[in-house]
């Protein structure tokens, strides 16, 4: 499941691709009436036996949704669509671009739809627009397989072409309307599109401070889905806006070890969907009757100082580290007095690298997303033995412990760098950190947890993150104590 900044939710077509690859998909919303057009264009061309071309025209500015809906077919017209493929300006000789793509495409069964979104300008000579008419009417009329949809704002642009193609080849290269004036999604549908995409993305509206009642009223008046989602987007930067709430949030990141292989199972039941972002919701399920769940439940009255948002702000996750990890990074980096500790376990550097490369926290580090699965053999019994006996020293040896980890993350090839020890944060420095570091150029705080076997349960590590995240809260004040 991919998990972006909630600050990023994409507005438009190209950025929600990037992001979510063919998930992206999953938030089109079918306009009825265009769906219809361009099916009887695709029956007009199945019954001349060739292709058509047709112009796609919205008169309002980019935001109208035109290359999303194109980019639907293949998922809503998926009986008479093999595939929709978009036609890149990728070099000086654009017509000739777009001429070699179709002609040197599969012939398919099914239609192929060729999107010219891009292509709008008047910077070709109309010598050069009419040998590229003529071209493409023969390419038309000797493909079946084809129909060419150009999506355009500039009537008068269509208008031209339109002209030209029909100075060349007549009215064969159209359907009934040569350009289609694109009705759009309905306002009542772009909140569907809010939550596909919110889906999609892993966020939910109060991770920002919002709920529909405040989309619907900052989105009062949108002429299409892109200002929609434009506006939307802009009520989310605000909830972050560094002068707004006082601070530049750095990230927080819990790492929890244990020597119970359950570690990370306890860890995911506390995170959102297959990813490392803790879950507000279920960190209170897990802790009902607690002090702390009753303290954040006061706080959650109020958008702005909710535990989703909290949680949001600082893009709170949560990993875990294996015993064993711990154990090998005090044994290769680890004083002698807690070296001392380990019986059993021979001190090997590299697989001291290999082993932490194996923990959710170097994934983390290096950008690999959260995975279900197992890694490695369980550890040995002498090697869960020595990692309790460093966890009963954790009080007082929690930065040296801590220290070792990170050393041997940084050997490994992880992404932390310039790690700083119990640094005071916060915005009165009245907030003890266990690490601050720097990952992909942006600070990030570490707060380290070494669990014994009986604090290694669901209740007592959200009860842990939970307190944590309070002081969080006070410190840098979103809230009073």
């Amino acid at each position: 499941m991919i998990q972006s900044s909630i600050k990023a939710l994409p507005s438009r077509y190209e950025p929600l691709v990037g992001l979510f690859g063919d998930g992206a998909k999953t938030t089109f919303v079918k306009q009825e009436d265009d769906l219809r057009e361009i099916a009887r264009l695709i029956n007009q061309g199945n019954s001349a036996f060739q292709g058509k071309l047709q112009f796609v025209y919205s008169p309002t500015e980019s935001g109208a949704g035109k290359t999303t809906f194109v980019h639907s077919l293949d998922l809503f017209l998926h009986d008479l669509v093999d595939s929709v493929i978009r036609v890149t300006n990728d070099n000086s000789h654009a017509l000739n671009g777009i001429i070699e793509t179709i002609r040197n495409s599969r012939v398919t069964e099914k239609i192929k739809i060729f999107n010219l979104d891009g292509h709008e300008s008047f910077i070709f000579e109309d010598n050069e627009y009419r040998n590229f008419a003529v071209q493409l009417n023969t390419l038309i009329r000797n493909r079946r397989d084809l129909i060419i949809l150009w999506p355009v704002n500039d009537l008068s642009f269509a208008e031209k072409i339109v002209s030209i193609l029909k100075s060349v080849g007549g009215n064969s290269p159209f359907g009934n309307h040569p350009i289609h004036r694109m009705k759009g999604l309905s306002s009542e549908q772009f909140s569907s599109v809010l939550s596909g995409i919110l889906k999609v993305a892993n966020w939910q509206l109060e991770d920002a401070a919002l709920d529909w009642d405040l989309v619907e009223r900052v989105t009062d008046g949108s002429k299409n889905i892109g200002e929609y989602l434009d506006r939307v987007q802009a009520a989310i930067a605000e909830r972050f806006n560094v002068d707004e709430i006082g601070f530049e949030p750095p990230q927080l990141i819990f790492a929890l070890s244990s020597g119970k292989k359950e570690v990370r199972e306890i860890c995911r039941n506390v995170r959102r969907a297959d990813s490392f972002y803790i879950e507000g919701s279920r960190l209170l399920m897990y802790t009902k009757r607690s002090n702390v769940a009753e303290w954040w439940k006061e706080r959650n009255s109020e958008l702005q100082t909710s535990l989703p948002y909290v949680i949001a702000l600082f893009n709170t996750q949560l990993t875990s580290l294996s015993g064993s990890a711990v154990v090998h990074a005090v044994h290769n980096f680890g004083s002698d007095e807690l070296s001392s500790f380990i019986v059993g376990v021979q001190k090997n550097l590299g697989n001291a690298q290999n082993v932490i490369k194996s923990t959710e926290l170097y994934k983390y580090s290096i950008g690999e997303g959260a995975d279900t699965r197992e890694y490695g053999k369980p550890a040995k019994d002498e090697t869960i033995h020595s990692y309790y006996k460093i966890q009963e020293s954790s009080k007082d040896k929690h930065k040296e412990i801590n220290s070792a980890i990170m050393q041997l993350i940084e050997k490994a090839g992880g992404g932390f760098s310039n790690a700083r020890y119990e640094s005071l944060e916060g915005i009165n420095k009245g907030l003890q950190v266990d690490v601050v570091a720097e990952l992909n150029y942006n600070s990030c705080l570490i707060e380290f947890h070494h669990k014994s076997e009986a604090e290694t349960v669901d209740n007592k590590v959200s009860i842990y993150i939970l307190e944590k995240l309070k002081e969080y809260a006070i410190n840098y004040g979103i809230t009073k104590p």
